[in-house]
């Protein structure tokens, strides 16, 4: 529609322009729109249809195909066996050299004297003699054995003062002029409270030596006596002199034990 050449020719009222314009204009969009609409369907369609008849051909035409299945056999292989390894020969040791053998001169071998074989004697006769009886000769009688002289004994010498004083019993003695050993207080007579006196008898000896100790009065307590006892075995006096000899004496020693001290 060319509506120009209209507006040129014709002078028309705005107010009339405008309802013409609107007429004019609303049919012309609405026919587009539905052109459009229509062509956009039918393309739809027919685009449907030919996937549709694509699908359904294709269908008719692939065959169908059928897969047989196959059993498939499978053997397992032992591993192969480990190749063993040789070891290399052991080297041979060299032969050793046989030692030269030295040829010794032979020493040159004697002649052997022969003797003449000396001739055989010949028997002597024997004569024929009746045999008598030899008497045998009886031993002669055993001497009678010497009578033994008595052999008298040579005389002791008489022994001298000194020796008769040592062998005599020990002289008591009112002292001694000794080293006396403070004996040891047992531990456990301490704990117990064990005290008491101890009277040791002496024997002193020529050269000083206590050569016995005997208890003459107990404390009580064995302990304490043998304490005592021990300590004065380990005393040493000086030898008690009489007429210039040392002789052999006896005293008493006594020992206190005291838990005070």
């Amino acid at each position: 529609m060319h509506l120009p050449s209209a507006n040129a020719n014709m002078q028309v009222s705005p107010s009339s322009a405008g309802a013409l314009r609107s007429s004019a204009v609303s049919p012309m969009k609405s026919r587009p729109v539905a052109h459009y609409t229509t062509t956009l369907a039918a393309v739809a369609l027919l685009h449907a249809g030919v996937i549709a008849w694509l699908v359904y051909a294709r269908a008719d035409t692939v065959p169908t195909v059928t897969v047989e299945s196959r059993p498939i056999m499978a053997e397992l292989l032992a591993p192969p066996a480990p190749v063993a390894v040789q070891s290399a020969p052991a080297p041979t040791p060299a032969p050793k050299p046989k030692p030269k053998s030295v040829m010794m001169p032979r020493p040159n071998p004697k002649p052997v004297v022969k003797h003449p074989a000396p001739a055989p004697t010949p028997p002597m006769p024997v004569r024929d003699t009746p045999s008598q009886s030899v008497p045998t000769p009886s031993a002669p009688p055993a001497a009678p054995a010497p009578t033994p002289v008595p052999v008298a004994e040579p005389a002791s010498p008489a022994p001298g003062p000194r020796s008769v004083v040592a062998q005599g019993a020990p002289k008591g003695v009112a002292k001694l002029d000794c080293q006396i050993v403070r004996p040891d207080y047992p531990a456990l007579s301490r704990r117990r409270e064990e005290t008491g006196t101890v009277v040791v008898n002496l024997v002193v000896g020529l050269e000083g030596k206590v050569e016995r100790a005997t208890i003459k009065k107990s404390s009580g307590y064995d302990r304490l006596d043998e304490a005592a006892r021990n300590a004065a075995l380990a005393s040493t006096c000086r030898p008690y002199i009489e007429n210039g000899q040392p002789i052999r004496v006896t005293a008493d020693q006594p020992y206190v034990f005291n838990l005070d001290d």
